[in-house]
């Protein structure tokens, strides 16, 4: 018995000292931790050769004057610091994601939506994370966010449906810029799980937008019934997760690919140039003086007609031409109506030109209420 427990306290002993060994290890994670972060803020690599050959030179050193095998000690080593620039990396890009700007589009993945965010995030060199959202209210909601300053965009205009209704109606209150616009070809597709006739369709998903560009083409076929998604993403999502072989969707080329779907109709939407027009939102008003600038102004708070008219009289004709007037009905008052009034600005004019115009609006401004909505670059 005697020896039995003298061995099963020489066990209890490696124990405590497995233990020990464990919270050391814990105690010199959360030192790499620290390091992490330091060598971040100072751009500094994770990576130093030269600090870890020291490392195990003094290891190596110290194995040797304890008399244990250094080569085991080497071995041990190599791996605690190996897991040491593993973690190191892995906290600096969790950081480098959490400091990173984030665009909102309407999701999910594979959406019109999406496809811009991508072209534009290519166009301009942006570093953005991209973050889906269900609906316009929402995207519009987590850019407003006071802490973050993020983007997102939205689409305005479409060649074939005309002014996008919902994003005017949200454009009225916001306290958000418009920085920035991109334009994207659109491509309607009628698309299914798997090949079939398209005499056995019967429902059809999709965004009301693309309904409403394809609709020349939804009326050749009278019995199919139109259900209405969130998204044209949303749509081909959800095409792929049925069983029913009688339904399709209405989406684009990236959907397709997404949800491995198969192509029962290409380019149905009723004009062959049809473009959307996305704006991207943001906090920071941008003002730089490049070509083909664009700017919209919101006119509200009981303007009368004639107060548009007032404007007009007062612009540089030569220099400036109105693009487009929208009219919708106030959110806070459906008897009243809010104004959006977008200029185009020629390529020849020049900044002096362009700083007297916006000195003539802001007169316009402290008179008469209106607000610039966006003063932006226009995309060719």
């Amino acid at each position: 018995m005697n020896h039995e427990s003298s061995f099963l306290k020489l066990r209890s002993k490696i124990d405590l000292i497995d233990k020990k060994i464990i919270l050391l290890l814990k105690e010199r994670c959360f030192v790499s931790k620290s390091i992490a972060l330091y060598k971040q803020k100072y751009n500094k690599p994770i990576k130093d050769k030269k600090r870890e050959k020291e490392v195990m030179d003094k290891i190596i050193n110290l194995s040797i004057k304890k008399q244990i095998n250094s080569k085991y000690v080497k071995k041990i080593f190599k791996i605690i610091i190996n897991e040491s620039v593993i973690l190191q990396k892995c906290i600096t890009k969790k950081n480098k994601d959490l400091n990173l700007q984030k665009i909102f589009f309407l999701g999910p993945q594979g959406s019109y939506s999406h496809q811009a965010a991508i072209k534009y995030c290519k166009y301009n060199s942006e570093k953005l994370k991209m973050k889906k959202c269900k609906n316009f209210f929402q995207i519009i909601k987590k850019t407003t966010n006071k802490i973050e300053n993020n983007f997102s965009i939205l689409p305005i205009y479409n060649t074939c449906s005309g002014a996008i209704h919902e994003v005017y109606d949200l454009l009225q209150n916001t306290n958000l810029s418009i920085i920035n616009e991109i334009k994207l070809s659109i491509n309607h597709y009628l698309l299914t799980k798997e090949k079939c006739k398209i005499e056995n369709i019967k429902i059809i998903y999709s965004h009301y937008q693309p309904i409403k560009q394809c609709s020349e083409f939804l009326k050749k076929n009278k019995n199919w019934i139109i259900k209405h998604t969130n998204s044209s993403a949303e749509a081909l999502k959800k095409i792929s997760q049925e069983k029913k072989t009688n339904i399709a969707a209405i989406g684009g080329k990236l959907g397709k690919k997404i949800h491995n779907l198969y192509i029962l109709k290409k380019n149905i939407n009723n004009k062959k140039k049809n473009i959307t027009t996305f704006i991207i939102l943001g906090k920071q008003k941008k003002t730089t003086f490049k070509e083909n600038n664009k700017l919209i102004l919101i006119l509200k708070n009981d303007i009368k007609s004639n107060y548009i008219i007032d404007i007009i009289s007062n612009i540089d004709k030569e220099n400036m031409l109105i693009n487009n007037i929208e009219a919708r009905p106030s959110i806070k008052n459906n008897e009243q109506k809010i104004f959006f009034i977008e200029f185009f600005l020629k390529n020849d004019i020049n900044s002096k030109v362009k700083n007297f115009f916006i000195f003539k609006i802001s007169k316009l401004i402290k008179k008469k209420k209106i607000k610039i909505l966006g003063y932006y670059p226009s995309s060719i």
